[in-house]
């Protein structure tokens, strides 16, 4: 039996590249990477996101994640993250 008493912090450790694959008066398309470490010895999955996109500091708009991330167990490294982001101000 697996205790949820071990689980131990997901860690974001930070980005390694941003790719704008479009800027338009719809909004932003990005790819961007980011190197997770997840010690725990269970995946997981990330469907879904609460992001506030700023461009130079202004707030423009909500950022949605457009793919879904498997987190794997027992591992650091890089995933692609798709974002989509429409323009408020």
């Amino acid at each position: 039996m697996t205790s949820c008493d071990n689980f131990e912090e997901i860690k974001y450790k930070g980005f390694k590249s941003i790719v704008l694959k479009e800027f338009s008066k719809d909004g932003i398309l990005l790819d961007v990477v980011i190197t997770i470490d997840n010690p725990n010895s269970m995946s997981f999955s990330v469907v879904d996101t609460d992001l506030d996109f700023y461009l130079n500091d202004t707030y423009a708009g909500k950022a949605v994640l457009l793919n879904k991330i498997k987190i794997e167990p027992h591992l650091e490294r890089d995933y692609t993250v798709s974002l989509k982001s429409n323009l408020e101000n």
